[in-house]
């Protein structure tokens, strides 16, 4: 009878692997496993970030593509380690009291001795100003943690567009007005994270944020503004800028993302590939060098046409508001997909006004 059993979950186990969708980029599995073998690995960011770090996650383990459901807390053993759910870092100081704003976990690669680490970023920076005297950690702990760390990822826009009335800190009404204080504060916060967990790690890499915004079409002249804001902190800084904004736009929103905010995996997998190129520019592995193309280098790079599928005016909910929107209900197919394409679909126009200055304190 033990014997049967194990044979009937064995067939599961199989039949699962069969449906699994190979992960295909200009990199290949082998080519990630090889530059990030035996490195430590920290991802900072909002849910975007999340699932995205779920996404490099399985393809650094299996080379497929995550096909996990979208709740809030993915699949504990896949997308994270057994036993790391339900785990809080962050103080409730302001903003969200809900867990999934304050998780923190972490992956465990046992075959090539790596691990990565995620925690939920409800804003660009903060440390003990705003955290205020709690037993929680904030950023600058943080930052004491991940130091000497192989990579260190971050991406923070969206939740600042936000109506917080955060006067003092800057980011009032910056998605319905964007004035000054927003983009000063915004820098200097950049800023902050380039000194204080980039420049600690070997190599450092901003990832920009997507289309388009929790409040759409409103907030994404927003999203563009902080994008050109991180950008030039981070070119000044000779930092990795990972660009993913281009890969979709308002028109072909719903055709690339979940929910109209999260994308689908094979734009996080783009992610990934745009992430492991500005990395390579720092960690000099020499892992990266000719094609790749998600396990298997003889085959061609064939691109598929950008998603062209106008969005429907519902209003589609996300986990990031305050409140607490349902979870994406989008379940994976096993039909292809095309592949993301590298051509902008979309040019931003703004142009920041100043360059950085330091995060201003509170008076």
């Amino acid at each position: 009878m033990a014997r049967l059993r194990f044979d009937c979950v064995l067939l599961v186990v199989l039949a699962i692997r069969a449906t699994a969708k190979r992960a295909e980029g200009r990199y290949s599995w082998e080519q990630a496993k090889c530059m990030f073998k035996g490195r430590k690995i920290a991802f900072g960011g909002d849910s975007n970030q999340r699932y995205h770090s779920w996404t490099f996650n399985v393809f650094l383990e299996t080379g497929e593509l995550r096909d996990c459901h979208y709740g809030k807390w993915g699949c504990e053993g896949s997308d994270y380690d057994e036993g790391e759910r339900n785990q809080y870092w962050s103080p409730d100081w302001g903003r969200s009291k809900e867990g999934t704003h304050r998780m923190y976990m972490k992956k465990t690669f046992k075959d090539i001795g790596a691990q990565s680490q995620y925690w939920f970023l409800q804003t660009t920076w903060f440390d003990e100003e705003e955290a205020g005297k709690t037993d929680y950690e904030h950023m600058g702990d943080v930052a004491k943690q991940i130091t000497g760390y192989d990579l260190v990822v971050v991406s923070s826009g969206w939740w600042e567009l936000k109506p917080w009335g955060e006067k003092d800190r800057g980011y009032d009404k910056c998605g319905d007005s964007w004035e000054s204080d927003c983009e000063k504060y915004y820098a200097a916060d950049v800023k902050k994270v380039v000194e204080e967990w980039f420049k600690p790690a070997k190599a450092g890499v901003w990832r920009e944020s997507s289309c388009c915004g929790d409040n759409q079409p409103k907030w994404m002249e927003g999203v563009e503004k902080t994008n050109e804001i991180a950008k030039k902190v981070i070119n000044d800084e000779n930092m990795g800028y990972a660009e993913t904004f281009y890969l979709y736009d308002f028109d072909s929103l719903y055709d690339s993302t979940v929910d109209g905010t999260h994308a689908k995996p094979e734009f996080y997998h783009e992610w990934t590939m745009n992430i492991m190129e500005q990395a390579e520019k720092q960690l000099r592995t020499g892992c990266l060098g000719g094609s790749g193309g998600g396990g298997d280098e003889s085959e061609d790079e064939g691109e598929g046409p950008s998603p062209t599928k106008q969005p429907t005016s519902s209003d589609e909910s996300e986990d990031e508001s305050d409140g607490g929107r349902p979870e994406p209900t989008y379940q994976p197919s096993s039909g292809s997909t095309a592949n993301p394409s590298r051509d902008p679909t979309y040019q931003p126009s703004y142009q920041p006004t100043s360059v950085a200055t330091p995060r201003p304190t509170s008076q």
